[in-house]
């Protein structure tokens, strides 16, 4: 049986079209392993710092054209269930600006996360997204300053957000074929920054670091295309047959 070269054409062009179209796909990136470069957050106060490391994963949500591993849209998928985890953390603060207020310990305990983007989507531009559409949102865990008399827990309703760094600084997509068409691996690379005032003026915790997470994404062949053609085909073979 020969297949009607109008079908033909039109199979080509499905399929064609079906390996253009971006197709939307949601899975779960793991964080790093931490280190000076990735996962790492650097905090300070008034002459004291300390480190605390990140682990965990994150869900996205992208819009990736199976057959280039382009994407076009980018989005953190926000939940009230904490998946990363932040390490206890303790540092030894200085004198509050112009009195003589000391801070001393400040510690942070049991702190868990969740990333989130703050539009609805974020444009995928050259394989970068505007960093500060991204944040870390502290949702679980407490920080103390006793000397000064701050407590702050954190819930999903009273997060502690730490958002990507303003522009210039952009947030790196990179999308590297994996086994075959339409797997790919993503890594993605956000720089995050904040100052956390602790209830005092002058008593401003910075928050640096830079999320690193990287996972493997399948795209679906589009269901559409290949039931379209599929179709063709059976309408020429029945056609066929009844000649």
């Amino acid at each position: 049986m020969k297949l009607h070269p109008v079908l033909a054409a039109l199979g080509i062009c499905v399929l064609s079209c079906s390996l253009a179209r971006a197709e939307l796909v949601t899975f779960t990136l793991t964080l790093d392993a931490p280190s000076a470069a990735a996962n790492r957050l650097t905090l300070s106060l008034l002459g004291g710092s300390a480190t605390s490391d990140l682990a965990g994963d994150m869900s996205a949500q992208v819009e990736i054209n199976r057959a280039t591993g382009v994407i076009s849209t980018w989005e953190l998928l926000f939940s009230t269930t904490p998946s990363i985890t932040s390490s206890n953390w303790s540092l030894t603060a200085g004198t509050l600006p112009g009195t003589a207020i000391v801070v001393g310990a400040v510690s942070a305990t049991n702190v868990t996360a969740s990333m989130d983007t703050t539009a609805a989507s974020s444009t995928v531009t050259a394989g970068t997204v505007p960093s500060s559409e991204q944040q870390l949102r502290l949702i679980g865990g407490t920080v103390v300053a006793p000397a000064i008399g701050f407590t702050d827990t954190f819930t999903p309703a009273n997060s502690t957000d730490i958002p990507g760094l303003p522009a210039p600084a952009t947030a790196v997509l990179t999308s590297t074929l994996n086994a075959g068409l339409g797997v790919y691996d993503i890594v993605f690379n956000l720089p995050i920054g904040n100052n956390q005032n602790l209830g005092a003026p002058g008593a401003d915790l910075n928050i640096l670091g830079n999320v690193v997470a990287r996972g493997t994404v399948a795209v679906p062949e589009p269901t559409s295309a290949v039931m379209l053609l599929v179709s063709g085909c059976a309408v020429a073979f029945r056609r066929r047959r009844s000649v």
